[in-house]
């Protein structure tokens, strides 16, 4: 929702000016960024069969970290 109102105003604000803030520009596209790793790594976790099969992921956590931070 954040990412959305940062990109309403970005819109708005080129629509009204006719130039783009390229601050605010950079947050939306680091929130959508984030919000798209922490998806992929709720994805992974859960492939992996943490909170299904297993209460942990023990030697796995690392391989989780890694492979969400690519």
């Amino acid at each position: 929702m954040c990412e959305m109102f940062m990109l309403y105003f970005v819109y708005g604000n080129v629509n009204f000016i006719g130039h783009e803030p390229m601050h605010i520009t950079i947050w939306a596209f680091t929130s959508r960024v984030v919000k798209n790793m922490v998806s992929h790594l709720l994805l992974l976790v859960v492939s992996m069969g943490y909170g299904v099969v297993r209460p942990t992921l023990s030697g796995l956590t690392y391989k989780v970290i890694l492979l969400g931070e690519i």
